[in-house]
């Protein structure tokens, strides 16, 4: 239960601060009028960041799948169910993942 709590509270820091660097490289991408040279350099340092974020979220992604299989872990019929005594809110949270699978599934079918 201590994992799955922190991991709700952990994923959303990560959440929060991912959708402020994404507005920022929107605003860095849309703002023309800047130094090309601090505009590349603001550039690689937020791909350099992330890049590395990126990667460590993948190696634990895949260390989980190598340890429970993807049969256990992809897909909405694998969010986790919750146990009354695990705390009060985890239906809540688990309709908040079925609500980003969705968007993510949504957002992926519709780019093809």
């Amino acid at each position: 239960a201590q994992v799955r709590q922190k991991s709700f509270a952990h994923s959303a820091v990560v959440n929060e601060s991912l959708e402020e660097f994404i507005a920022m490289a929107e605003q860095l991408c849309n703002t023309r009028d800047l130094d090309l040279n601090h505009r590349i350099g603001a550039a690689q340092t937020t791909w350099h960041l992330w890049l590395g974020i990126q990667q460590r979220i993948t190696h634990m992604l895949n260390r989980l799948s190598g340890e429970f299989g993807p049969e256990h872990l992809a897909g909405a019929e694998c969010i986790p169910q919750f146990a009354e005594d695990e705390w009060q809110d985890a239906q809540a949270n688990r309709e908040y993942m079925l609500a980003m699978f969705n968007d993510r599934f949504n957002t992926n079918f519709n780019k093809k």
